[in-house]
């Protein structure tokens, strides 16, 4: 028959599990990477349009396409006896159908290939079962069964019914006649005792179990959604009590992002797989009560009831998702602050480097479960961005406009979902207070972008037509040239990038053989994009005036060759004939850009015994003390990237013997109320005459905390000093060109599992 190469296809595809190379207990176990901050961190674009990787050999394979192949069977079913995929006609066929003049080996035909896709659906527990095993054993979870997992939730009372209801095998369990009825001879007399016997148990097993099944779905439905305007509900419960709320190392590894987001998706098919079950048994009564379907038992059940009750659980299941990708991996890293900094001066979100195919994958996975019974495959998309992200901490991000260029034009505007995460950001007031001091305090409520084509009741906007053309399209921000809509951001910079829609395999959806045209096995169209920005505002950075630094009245200037220092006026040029020496920003005129560098220069041919250039600026500020509950109690630190060009040449270095050179910068947190200095990042050559075009870049975090509500200063300080003990009419060049991006990060994790 026409799916019997598709259904052994499937059989197999599911066998293959992950790969443990995470943190199982196995011979291949790895040691988990210990990220090092790397120079050099550029903006791009942060929608690049990558292959869309979400299945093979680290994936897993997606169970949906047996639910779909299953559900689009009961379908067909409703209408069709004799069909390439009828589903639900085994109690029909064997009590209706048997007898039919020149008909019984096209009916036991149908018998044999329905009991094909019963076989598959047992078979697919088992495999979602042991893909469960396998990545209970590659995430080293140790302290629950997952595969049993369901039977401690609400759902075990149903699961149970459905489970006796389908999968035994006496004349309790539709598999009994599923097995008998492919077992009959076509050739059988329909008056034989056979044929009679097996007619009065299937009327016996209509009649005990009509209306007992449908309650079970809706336990099971009520258990997943028991409030369809909050998250709530067993998914949620799920996501916390195994993934989040665990101490293990594994289940917050970016590496293993796509592992344990299967964690979720692989539970929500083990409860879809009963599900189906429920709902071919209760096609089967339909169709058995109603054959010709005069009254659309089989129709008005399945196409109206269970579908929106289906799609009901794929808009949880979303937004579980979403919760799940907030608050799977703590973002603070200072290798991610230094590779998406760059951005805030540009498109003010970066590429999602680490969730991009996990929603892809969800979001696949959820088209081609509801694909029989609607069609919202297309293009899907999210952007993150903290509630608060603007230069202005009363506005806050609250919706966005995108225009696609592409086969096709045309916009979408999506309304922000505001969720609370268990990780802050940090918001910076506006101005200072009376004492000069900037201040800043932390938030947990984030912005979710959510593009879709399903169409979902907590997403306010605009959806994306299925109907929208296969092809690349260019995506672009609507701001209205106003750098604060939707986020911080340079208007220049409003192409994010492209994103391809693209035809894939719905039983293999795998990159390699998507094409931009339906082809006989490519036929699921589907695209999705996402970007990301974690940071908040970087006020530090991003001030376009030199009035919200603080120019300290005086330096300690460090000669070379000794220890001493010495009081000078800041900023410090010594002497003051020196024929040419600088330093920028000034306190005064213009600033082009932004308030994120300084730097000294010096070009003199006649230093004399003592040469000094130096510059210091200051930015004060207070972290404030948050408000909320914390699982981990809050503190705050200092993330860093840094990037300097040095230049210095001195004309008669002959020997040290005679002069003596200095170049330096620092970064340094300094403790008002304590007077106390601490070193973020520094430089210092010394003695190193010919220290031509030098790129010193410096990226990480204080090593330390910031006590909440003290006053501290970020100082910046570049100099170079020069000694010359023998010659007259030295000519010195130094020139320090620094630039920076800084910010106050909030450490601690709220208690969002309340």
């Amino acid at each position: 028959m026409y799916r019997l190469l598709l259904i052994a296809t499937l059989l197999f595809s599911f066998t293959i599990g992950f790969i443990c190379t995470g943190c199982g207990d196995s011979a291949t176990t790895t040691v988990l990477p210990v990220k090092t901050p790397t120079p050099g961190g550029t903006a791009k674009i942060p929608l690049p349009d990558p292959d869309l990787k979400m299945v093979g050999e680290e994936e897993g394979g997606l169970f949906s396409s047996v639910i779909d192949l299953i559900t689009d069977g009961l379908k067909e079913g409703i209408t069709v006896w004799i069909g390439d995929n009828t589903t639900g006609r085994i109690l029909d066929g064997i009590s209706n159908k048997i007898g039919i003049p020149g008909e019984n080996s096209e009916t036991v035909g149908q018998l044999n290939e329905m009991n094909e896709k019963m076989n598959l659906i047992i078979s697919q527990l088992n495999n979602i079962e042991n893909e469960l095993d396998s990545l209970q054993q590659q995430l080293a979870i140790m302290n629950v069964e997952l595969k049993t997992y369901i039977g401690s939730t609400s759902l075990q009372s149903y699961i149970t019914e459905i489970k006796a209801r389908f999968d035994t095998t006496d004349d309790t369990g539709l598999m009994y006649f599923s097995q008998q009825g492919s077992a009959l001879d076509p050739n059988i007399d329909p008056n034989s005792p056979v044929v009679v016997n097996l007619q009065h148990l299937a009327s016996g097993y209509v009649n005990n179990y009509s209306g007992v099944l449908e309650k079970d779905i809706q336990g099971i439905h009520d258990s997943i959604c028991p409030d369809l305007n909050t998250l709530d509900g067993v998914l949620k419960d799920y996501t916390d009590q195994i993934i989040l709320t665990q101490s293990n190392p594994c289940l917050s590894d970016p590496n293993n992002a796509m592992a344990t987001y299967c964690l979720l998706e692989t539970f929500f098919a083990q409860i879809l797989n009963y599900q189906t079950k429920g709902c071919v048994i209760v096609t089967e009564i339909n169709n058995y009560k109603d054959p010709n379907g005069v009254s659309n038992l089989a129709g008005s059940y399945l196409n109206g009831t269970y579908k929106q009750l289906l799609k009901d659980e794929i808009v949880k299941y979303q937004q579980t998702v979403n919760y799940l990708v907030l608050n799977m991996i703590d973002y603070r890293d200072p290798n991610s602050y230094h590779n998406e900094a760059p951005y805030m001066y540009t498109h003010g979100v970066a590429p999602d480097n680490v969730y991009l195919m996990v929603l892809a994958r969800s979001r696949f996975f959820c088209a081609q479960v509801i694909n029989a019974l609607e069609n919202d495959s297309g293009l899907y998309g999210a952007i993150i961005t903290p509630y608060h992200c603007s230069s202005d901490p009363n506005m806050a991000s609250t919706k966005v406009t995108l225009q696609f260029s592409g086969p096709t034009t045309f916009t979408a505007t999506v309304n922000a979902q505001k969720m609370a995460g268990q990780f802050p950001y940090t918001v910076w007031k506006k101005g200072k207070d009376s004492n000069g001091n900037q201040g800043c305090y932390c938030d947990n409520n984030w912005s979710f972008y959510d593009f879709s084509t399903l169409q979902n009741p907590n997403i306010s906007g605009t959806y994306l037509d299925p109907n929208i053309p296969a092809g690349t399209y260019n995506i672009t921000l609507i701001d209205n040239g106003n750098e604060d809509t939707p986020w911080y951001h340079d208007p220049g910079y409003a192409s994010l990038g492209q994103v391809s829609i693209k035809y894939y395999d719905p039983n293999n959806p795998s990159a390699s053989t998507a094409t931009f045209s339906p082809t006989s096995t490519n036929t699921q169209k589907f695209g999705y994009f996402s970007a990301r920005w974690n940071w908040g505002y970087n006020k530090i950075s991003l001030c376009d005036s030199l009035d919200e630094w603080y120019v300290p009245s005086d330096n300690q200037v460090r000669w070379p060759g000794s220890s001493h220092t010495e009081k000078h006026d800041n900023p410090t040029i010594y002497p003051s004939k020196l024929d040419y020496a600088s330093y920028f920003p000034k306190s005064t005129g213009s600033i082009q850009g932004y308030m994120n560098y300084m730097g000294i220069t010096l070009d003199t041919d006649d230093a004399g015994s003592q040469t000094a250039v130096m510059y210091t600026l200051h930015y004060p500020f207070i972290a404030a003390q948050p408000s909320g509950t914390f699982l981990v109690p809050p503190s705050a630190t200092v993330f860093y990237d840094t990037s300097a060009d040095v230049d210095y040449s001195n004309s008669k270095p002959g020997t040290s013997d005679y002069s003596y050179d200095l170049l330096y910068f620092d970064y340094y947190i300094i403790d008002t109320d304590k007077s106390n200095t601490y070193t973020m990042f520094g430089y210092h050559s010394e003695n190193d005459f010919n220290l031509e075009d030098t790129t010193v870049p410096g990226s990480g975090v204080y090593n330390g905390t910031l006590v909440l509500g003290r006053k501290y200063d970020i100082s910046i300080d570049a100099g170079s000093t020069t000694e010359e003990e023998k010659y007259s009419g030295v000519s010195v060049e130094a020139d320090v060109d620094m630039n920076w991006n800084i910010q106050v990060i909030y450490n601690g994790t709220y208690n969002i599992f309340q």
